[in-house]
């Protein structure tokens, strides 16, 4: 039978080559961590790192490559196991290999900086709109003001596409320390240059003409947030901390915003066009999905 098999493939001119990569070859990753560690292959180190499906340093990577992620931001990157619990000793001594400044920063050696790929950018979903009354927490790139604003969304706009979001800042309890060394804490911004008073008083219920009015308030297409998976308050304080590292959340909102804004270079064929439509101040209290349209409306008047 096997012999007859070959044979046929001899007459359709078909050959058989055994591939190259080992079947238990492991793709796509940077700077293998045991490697950087030099475990000497401690059988317990090797089997901790296996159950949580880690193996590459870029793995563990910020999506910018510039920062190593919180042990509690590997609970959000989907190609990891879940990691709670107690930090392992092999983390901490990771941190102190390739951190620059350890005791004040996260920001890693540039020997390690590892080049982000597209899959490291998008793995936080877009918040689902159809759901109004879920009040998620986003990270959202304003191009105005040129920084990702953290904060949770008080409005949905179903015929917009848009919602409204309420403004935190980021309580930092070292001023000595750099921001990705902190703690993600966010509490609510008191006002400030990114606040549109216009968003400030939100409808609760139109039948019982109940709102709630919020201090620092602007609105976002919600293609452009990212939702953030879990927050949690702080008890006996009105902080919440969020359970992904703002280094993390910043780049990744700005990211976002890269890639919409290239789709619509894209799909509009037109350079100029979205360029002079994010040039307008004017803009930036429309919604993107409606801003070509009153480009070209504005357009009919000037021709």
């Amino acid at each position: 039978m096997l012999a007859s098999s070959i044979a046929l493939l001899r007459t359709h001119d078909i050959t058989i080559k055994q591939c190259a990569i080992s079947k238990n070859a492991i793709l796509g990753g940077s700077h293998p961590l045991i490697d950087i560690l030099n475990f000497n292959l401690n059988a317990k180190v090797v089997n901790s790192l296996a159950k949580k499906q880690l193996i590459f340093l870029s793995q563990i990577i910020s999506a910018d490559g510039l920062f190593l992620l919180r042990y509690s931001d590997l609970n959000v990157r989907p190609t990891i196991r879940k990691s709670s619990g107690k930090i392992p000793w092999w983390f901490h001594k990771l941190e102190s290999e390739i951190i620059e400044f350890p005791s004040i920063s996260r920001r890693i050696k540039s020997r390690w900086h590892i080049e982000n790929t597209s899959k490291t950018l998008n793995y936080l979903p877009v918040p689902d709109i159809n759901r109004t009354r879920m009040h998620d927490w986003v990270a959202v790139w304003d191009r105005y003001r040129q920084q990702t604003i953290i904060g949770h969304i008080v409005n949905k706009n179903i015929s917009t596409n848009s919602v409204i979001v309420s403004h935190g800042l980021h309580y930092t309890d070292n001023d000595l320390a750099s921001p990705s060394y902190n703690l993600p804490i966010i509490y609510e911004c008191p006002g400030c240059v990114i606040n549109n008073p216009r968003y400030n008083s939100i409808w609760n219920s139109i039948k019982r003409r109940t709102y709630t009015t919020y201090l620092c308030t602007n609105q976002y297409d919600v293609d452009l947030c990212v939702k953030i998976p879990k927050v949690t308050n702080i008890k006996g304080t009105d902080h919440r901390i969020l359970n992904v590292s703002l280094f993390e959340l910043e780049h990744l909102a700005k990211a976002r915003y890269d890639n919409f804004i290239n789709n619509e270079i894209t799909s509009n064929n037109s350079l100029e066009l979205v360029s002079d439509i994010l040039e307008n101040d004017i803009m930036q209290f429309v919604n993107l999905d409606s801003r070509p349209r009153l480009q070209q409306f504005r357009d009919t008047f000037n021709n």
